[in-house]
């Protein structure tokens, strides 16, 4: 199965940081078999240093990316394989979860970040998140793949709120679980077939707050023969309307369309957005980059 790659970062009007960090990575096997690897952290805005967790999170995600997917694309994700990836994820953040939580001892003050993970080789995914950064699969309506770790959605599965009232909830933005606030994070997995022709998005909580599913979905289509320069320039279209609207947080945005044309060359490189930068510049001609903090 070919994938189509974009991605689109903001600092937002407010904050003079970027805390989110994303990756993404596609690889091709000596078989044909394709894979993908998209991940999106947000660090925590109410904690300090939260693009120093983020940080760390995508950094682990690389490594782990490097040493292992040779392995994924051999066997695939089925069966023992699929458990075994999952371990390993849960090992890796656990390991940084430990880290973020010693770094915030020795300074006194907190730091943490979200997880969103998608992972696809041919036409099986693994998702993995922790916190409220989100996974959603768009076809003709956009279908939330995660569930946020926050008051807000406990509250809606109780039924004390309609998730009409948990959008503007004062206190939509207190997570219940994230790395690095405490030793013991779980992180949530989620698994499927790729649907053809199908969009997989992976965001930051600033991409969703102004925004629904129908015009994400709306948004984010693509007329035939278009690829990764419309899907990253659709990208930056509605994260321009989260900031019209009043969004105030850092906003990301990575998507990953199946069935789409690989277009040739490979790129990779490593970095961080600047201040009022968006989507790297010299990464709006390839399909396989990773833009994270280090």
């Amino acid at each position: 199965m070919e994938f189509t790659l974009a991605a689109y970062t903001d600092p937002g009007v407010c904050k003079p940081i970027n805390q989110d960090s994303f990756a993404l990575r596609r690889v091709e096997g000596e078989s044909g078999r394709q894979g993908v690897l998209a991940v999106v952290c947000d660090g925590m805005g109410g904690l300090d240093r939260g693009e120093v967790a983020s940080g760390m999170l995508m950094a682990a995600a690389g490594t782990w990316f490097d040493e292992t997917f040779p392995r994924i694309m051999e066997h695939g994700l089925t069966g023992e394989e699929m458990d075994r990836v999952r371990r390993e994820i849960s090992q890796g953040v656990a390991q940084v979860d430990r880290r973020l939580v010693e770094l915030g001892r020795e300074s006194g003050s907190p730091l943490g970040t979200t997880l969103a993970l998608f992972l696809a080789v041919d036409g099986t995914y693994l998702t993995a998140h922790v916190g409220d950064s989100r996974v959603y699969e768009i076809t003709r309506t956009a279908r939330r793949l995660t569930r946020d770790h926050s008051l807000v959605e406990r509250e809606v599965a109780l039924g004390n709120l309609t998730p009409q009232e948990a959008l503007h909830h004062p206190q939509r933005n207190v997570l219940l679980r994230c790395v690095g606030a405490q030793e013991g994070v779980e992180v949530e997995f989620g698994a499927g077939t790729v649907a053809p022709g199908g969009l997989y998005l992976l965001c930051s909580d600033g991409f969703v707050h102004a925004l629904s599913p129908q015009e994400m979905a709306g948004g984010l289509s693509l007329q035939p023969g278009e690829g990764q320069l419309e899907l990253a320039a659709r990208l930056q279209a509605l994260t321009e309307c989260c900031k019209e609207r009043g969004e105030r947080d850092n906003i990301t945005a990575v998507a990953v369309r199946a069935g789409e044309e690989r277009r040739p060359g490979f790129f990779r490189t490593l970095g961080r957005p600047r201040p009022g930068e968006g989507a790297h510049p010299q990464l709006r001609e390839s399909q396989n980059y990773t833009a994270a903090r280090l």
